[in-house]
């Protein structure tokens, strides 16, 4: 991590935080910390680190900086439910939220050309869940024409019907409460046992 990476917070990164229902206990438990001369907010990865500028434009940054090998991030989340959907998310802070419901998240930190992995045995469905600005919905585009030789239910959160499903297109996984996230997770799970 940063040298002067530390775990006080300044209080515009506590509030963008909260905003994707981000409290103390999710801060301790992925020990989120801020470094000054970055002006970033340091999230550690299994291998390095990522972070996030607040005033990127101004500072004319790129607004996620990823120090790290890692291509892809998964987290096995904490339902234990093997026949879940695996969920693919563009960044850490979605699948953190999203791991609370699910039973595995794949963060691409980004929105990759290209599947960042090889290899990938599945055998549930498997969910898009990126982003819903143009970056998200091309790259979703692009990876579910990659998978489509998989022989399982691929899914797009941006493509499904908007009667069941319009309120979950409107914003990026990470700012929907616990509760949407399971009401999701869900309807996702009956339409495609």
């Amino acid at each position: 991590l940063p040298a002067d990476c530390s775990q006080h917070l300044p209080i515009d990164v506590l509030t963008w935080l909260a905003t994707i229902h981000f409290g103390p206990t999710l801060i301790n438990k992925y020990n989120l910390q801020y470094s000054p001369s970055l002006e970033r907010l340091i999230l550690p990865l299994p291998t390095g680190w990522q972070g996030k500028h607040f005033n990127y434009k101004e500072a004319k940054q790129p607004k996620y900086y990823t120090h790290s090998p890692d291509k892809c991030v998964v987290i096995t989340g904490q339902v234990a439910e093997s026949a879940g959907a695996v969920i693919f998310v563009e960044d850490m802070y979605s699948a953190m939220r999203v791991s609370a419901v699910a039973s595995e998240v794949v963060c691409l930190l980004g929105t990759p050309k290209k599947l960042p992995f090889t290899g990938l045995y599945l055998t549930c469905p498997v969910v898009f869940w990126l982003d819903p600005d143009k970056a998200g919905r091309d790259s979703t585009r692009r990876l579910k024409r990659e998978m489509q030789w998989y022989s399982l239910p691929i899914v797009d959160i941006q493509s499904l019907p908007a009667k069941e499903y319009g309120y979950y297109q409107q914003k990026d996984p990470k700012a929907y409460s616990d509760e949407d996230l399971k009401v999701l997770m869900e309807m996702i799970n009956e339409r495609y046992k």
